[in-house]
Formats: structure tokens, C-alpha cells, sequence
């Protein structure tokens, strides 16, 4: 499929392919690969192009829930205010190249053919180098070639030794913590907020959402050792809900200690979350003025209000609705039922489920789906993805009446047909399920087009 006019040639699906033939280097499946090998290649690798991470400022972003929309918030207000700015992100639903943008357009395919040849020399070198860490490679020197002003660069996983944390941000930012990738990062809160904390450099700003007071302490400890300042969001900046529709939130944003005008903003990402994150990516923001970035009052509102970040409680249709949210950790399917039950009160769900393998459906189900909710158990195209019958059988373990349907296609199908005027139809469990049904039902994905 085209992307902003430019064809997926062979030449980019090969450099993909090439890319892919690392994922058994991943620290997923090496933990023991991690740790500071993985920066002392990175700076291995990036000095091989030359530095490019070194050219251009960044906005760096850690996080188990909520990164994804702040990069996206935090770049589009930048944008907004006149810089050309990269964003990079991961993973991607449909498409590789949604994971590198300059100004919302993705990374045009002839680019990532272009960027993998400069890598594959350097590869021979380094065999234990990883997808992510090559990937990582392309979007830093992808940015400097195209001389962006700003970069807002999501973290992939942890933090502390995630291939990203080789730059050194104008403003470190950390959402929302919750367990997840316990394998990897530790079993508990603190540890997780350790490896969170480590792209809080010295004497730079941090940001924080709130945190539970065992994350909060080891984030605070990091931010003292760095010499940073870390402001906490529900300390420094007030949201006021004005209005909250299927069409969007009319927010009132205030800094609760400068005195400053109130900004109202109509945000058109939907769900009760997205105000803390909303909160995070203008304090974020506000401190980048205040280092002499020029991002004000009119920039703010536009970006703002322009922000698009798809499959995040993303209504395609109303009558009746349909959702699609990428929520596959506990904290972000809490935060799902909280949206579901806020703007569906009392109305019975037809839900589209599938998960990774790596997830435990029944526990994902149990925090999530409302008792008589007909399920339909799929699987997305992702090779990790759990078969349908596996995800039916833990639906139906809990009561659940269940129908088995084998590709994301055939479950939107099944669940249009179950699905009555009082029903709500909702795609989730993994990115990618909400993702296939977003393509199926519109038959465009999204990445074809700017994010602004």
C-alpha cells in the first residue's frame, strides 16, 4: 500500500526482513544480553554514523502506560510551535515505518532501504545487536540526514538500558508505572521504577505522572544522585474537565504555582487517563519553555488540539459504537473498563479479545470484561499472538459465553452480526487486534497519513 505517495517497493520490505533477522538478540528473550552491553554497543554503533543522536535536541519518554500518547501530545505541540520535529515510537500496529515520523509523515520506504544499507556493514561487526537497537540506529540517523529541530523518542523497554538512552534530553519524562515485563525489569514496583529512572540525567528536568509512593521514592532518589529536579504532574498542573463526549474532552489546564493564564484545550483523544497524561505532556512542555524552547500559549492549543494517536480508546463507528483500544497490561485494561463504564454506563459489550502469549488472558478478562459480555476470541497476525482456541478456552473458564473466530477479519465479522443497537462492540487485548480491526472496518491504515 502507498505511504504519503510512496510505494512499499521490494527493496524496503527486504531491509525489513534484514531488520527482523535480529529478534533473536532481543533482551526479551536474552535477558542476560542486557544491561550496559546493550549502551556500549549503541554508542558503538551511533559513533559509526557519525553521532548522529548528538544533533538535535530530545524529549525523552519512559513508561508502562500512557509514553505512547505523551510522545505523541508532546510532538505535536512542537510541531505546532514551528520546529520539525521526529518522533519515535514502537511498536508499530500495521506497518514498520509508523515508528519514524518527522512531522507525523512516516519514514518513506526508499529511507529505511537507505538506512539499513548503512547499518548492515557495522552489523557483521556486532552479531549480538538487536532489532530494537538497529531500529533505534535508523531512527536517530534517519533524523539528523533530515535535519529535524527536536526529537521526541519513546523508550522501548525499562529504561536504564533501553538502546535509546544514549541521548541526553532537554526534559526526561516518565508516565504512569505499573508490572509489566517483571521477567526483564523486576518483580516489583521499585525495581521497575529503577530501570524507568534511568533516563533521568544530570542537572535536566524530570517529569512524572503520579506514581504509587514505593515508584515515587526510588524516582526521587534517582532525580537526587542526578542533581534533577523532578516535578510530579498532580502537583504542578490542575485539570478541569469542562466537557466529555465520544467527540472528545474540553479540558481547563492550569500550573498550580506560576500563576499563569488557564488553557483550555479541546483534546480529542478520548478516556479519563488520557487527562493525566494530558497533565504530564504540558508540564513536560512548560519546562521546555522555560529552558528557551518556544513553545507557547497558541502552539499548545493547536498541538493539542491535533493530536492523534489511533487505537487508544479510538471510536470508529457510534450506532452502534465501536472501540478499539491496544490495551494489554493490567493497569491499561483497568483504565479501559474505567473509559467503558464511563462513557457506556450500563450498556452490554460484544468484545473482539486476542493476546500475546506472553499475557494471561483470564487475568486481563477478569479485570476487564463485565459479566454476560459475549466474547469473540481471535488472534491478531503478530507471530507471538495466543490461537483463538487457547484465548477461548480461558473466556469460557470464566463463564463467559464464547465464539471462536481465527483472523481479526472474520471476528469483527462474527461480532457485527451478535451485536444488537443496545451493544458496544470493543477490539482489545494486544495493539495488533485493535490495530486489524481498525484496518478491516476502515480499510485504510492509519499510518498512511500525517498524524497531524
Amino acid at each position: 500500500m502507498p505511504i504519503m505517495g510512496q510505494p512499499l517497493t521490494p527493496a524496503y520490505q527486504q531491509a525489513v526482513d534484514f531488520l527482523y533477522r535480529f529478534l533473536p538478540n532481543s533482551r526479551v528473550r536474552h535477558p542476560e544480553r542486557g544491561g550496559r552491553n546493550v549502551l556500549r554497543r549503541m554508542e558503538r554503533l551511533l559513533a559509526a554514523l557519525n553521532d548522529p543522536h548528538r544533533g538535535y535536541p530530545v524529549l525523552h519518554i519512559a513508561g508502562t502506560n500512557g509514553k505512547g500518547s505523551v510522545a505523541a501530545m508532546t510532538a505535536s505541540v512542537l510541531q505546532a510551535a514551528g520546529y520539525r520535529v521526529g518522533l519515535y515510537t514502537s511498536p508499530h500496529l500495521v506497518e514498520f515505518v509508523e515508528r519514524i515520523r518527522i512531522n507525523g509523515v512516516p519514514i518513506a520506504p526508499d529511507e529505511v532501504a537507505e538506512g539499513v544499507a548503512r547499518l548492515r556493514p557495522w552489523t557483521e561487526r556486532e552479531p549480538d545487536v538487536s532489532t530494537f537497537e538497529l531500529t533505534t540506529a535508523l531512527a536517530f540517523d534517519y533524523f539528523a540526514r533530515q535535519g529535524v529541530e527536536f526529537a521526541v523518542v519513546e523508550v522501548g523497554l525499562g529504561g536504564r538500558y533501553d538502546a535509546t538512552n544514549v541521548v541526553s534530553p532537554e526534559v526526561s519524562v516518565i508516565t504512569a508505572l505499573d508490572y509489566d515485563h517483571t521477567r526483564l525489569l523486576g518483580p516489583t514496583l521499585a525495581d521497575i521504577a529503577y530501570a524507568k529512572a534511568g533516563i533521568i540525567k544530570p542537572e535536566r528536568p524530570a517529569v512524572s505522572a503520579g506514581q504509587a509512593p514505593e515508584a515515587l521514592a526510588v524516582l526521587a532518589d534517582e532525580a537526587r544522585r542526578q542533581r534533577a529536579p523532578l516535578y510530579l504532574a498532580p502537583r504542578e498542573v490542575g485539570v478541569q474537565v469542562l466537557s466529555d463526549t465520544l467527540r472528545g474532552q474540553h479540558l481547563r489546564l492550569h500550573l498550580k504555582h506560576n500563576g499563569a493564564q488557564p488553557l483550555e484545550v479541546h483534546l480529542p483523544l478520548l478516556g479519563p487517563y488520557q487527562r493525566e497524561n494530558t497533565a504530564v505532556a504540558y508540564l513536560a512542555l512548560h519546562l521546555l519553555a522555560r529552558r528557551g524552547w518556544k513553545v507557547d500559549r497558541a502552539a499548545l492549543q493547536r498541538g493539542l488540539e491535533q493530536v492523534r494517536w489511533p487505537c487508544r480508546f479510538e471510536v470508529l463507528a457510534y450506532e452502534p459504537p465501536l472501540v478499539v483500544d491496544g490495551a494489554h497490561t493490567l493497569a491499561a485494561i483497568r483504565a479501559l473498563r474505567a473509559g467503558m463504564n464511563h462513557y457506556f454506563p450500563q450498556r452490554p459489550w460484544v468484545l473482539i479479545f486476542g493476546v500475546s502469549r506472553t499475557k494471561d488472558p483470564r487475568a486481563l478478562l477478569r479485570a476487564l470484561a463485565p459479566p454476560g459480555t459475549q466474547i469473540v476470541a481471535t488472534q491478531s497476525i503478530h507471530p507471538k499472538a495466543l490461537p483463538a482456541d487457547e484465548v477461548a478456552a480461558a473466556a469460557r473458564s470464566l463463564g463467559f459465553q464464547v465464539r471462536t473466530a481465527p483472523t481479526v477479519e472474520q471476528a469483527l465479522a462474527v461480532a457485527q452480526e451478535q451485536a444488537r443497537a443496545e451493544h458496544v462492540l470493543l477490539a482489545t487485548g494486544s495493539l495488533f487486534v485493535a490495530a486489524g480491526v481498525r484496518v478491516v472496518y476502515t480499510g485504510e491504515p492509519w499510518w498512511r497519513a500525517s498524524l497531524v
